[in-house]
């Protein structure tokens, strides 16, 4: 909950005034190892690229541990501002993001509902299934020409489970990880997600207009 309302919050001071923010459709990338613990995020899209340090302990991975046979689930994870290290380009100008004084950002990553495998002689089981990148760069106060950023991607997911054994609530997986793949994106989601962005952009400026003219 706190990280999703910095997100938020984020989301908020990207859309802070009319044309604030640019919308990066992300058309490849992934992480370069199963998720958890920890992982590198890369992604790109127009004039846009990204690597960045996933971290369960600091950043959110949820479901966790066991998983039962039969239960429906969907796996998330994000990271966010001063946990969010690593750097990105933008328009051919390099940001690092984590430091005190620099651009803070976010990424979530957050699948479709799947169900659970049961457990048999084929452990460990690996399922692929659609998944969401979403996520935002907020320039701060200390950095001049670069306009907020919002991020968007779609992939495949492949989550393993592993470590199949019993419990007093029958037999579970006490093991899974995750790897994202990003893909290119269908055009009707890239028209999708700009119409998104263009009523969230006029909500901000109406909010901006009605606030300078109460003052």
């Amino acid at each position: 909950m706190r990280l999703t309302l910095l997100a938020l919050c984020l989301v908020g001071t990207v859309f802070g005034g009319p044309a604030a923010a640019d919308l990066i459709e992300l058309t490849s990338g992934g992480t370069d190892r199963p998720f958890p613990p920890s992982a590198i995020l890369t992604a790109a899209g127009a004039q846009f690229s990204m690597d960045v340090g996933l971290d369960a302990v600091s950043g959110i991975f949820t479901p966790g541990i066991p998983y039962a046979p039969g239960a429906t689930i969907v796996v998330h994870a994000a990271n966010l501002g001063n946990d969010l290290r690593g750097f990105f380009t933008y328009q051919g100008q390099t940001f690092q993001l984590g430091t005190m004084s620099g651009p803070d950002g976010f990424v979530d990553l957050l699948s479709v509902p799947f169900v659970v495998p049961p457990i048999g002689a084929g452990a460990p089981i690996t399922l692929h299934v659609p998944f969401t990148l979403t996520g935002g760069i907020s320039p701060g106060p200390n950095v001049s020409g670069l306009p907020g950023l919002v991020l968007h991607g779609t992939g495949d997911m492949a989550f393993t489970f592993s470590a199949p054994a019993g419990s007093i609530f029958g037999p579970q997986w006490f093991g899974g990880s995750a790897v994202w793949v990003v893909t290119t994106p269908e055009p009707s989601a890239i028209v999708l997600v700009s119409t998104v962005l263009s009523g969230l952009g006029v909500c901000a400026w109406r909010r901006l207009r009605l606030g300078r003219g109460d003052s």
